[in-house]
């Protein structure tokens, strides 16, 4: 089942924590294929580091696919 976003997804620097929270929801939509993982699944530090700009979307998603691949 692949799952495909209506939009692109862009998350600029003067972003809101709705627009990141947005970003960050539609990864999990798009990598886990389910925008509503359990707590124990987030990856609470990229998280934090996304939405602080220390990393980018790009980052965020490699990230969440290499945390697939190591489970």
């Amino acid at each position: 089942m692949s799952v495909i976003l209506d939009a692109p997804v862009e998350l600029r620097a003067n972003s809101s924590s709705e627009e990141i929270n947005t970003v960050i929801r539609d990864v999990y939509k798009q990598v886990l294929s389910n925008p509503h993982i359990m707590e124990s699944e987030r990856l609470v530090t990229q998280e934090s580091q996304l939405c602080n700009g220390e990393i980018s979307v790009r980052d965020f998603v490699r990230l969440n696919i290499l945390s697939l691949v190591q489970k």
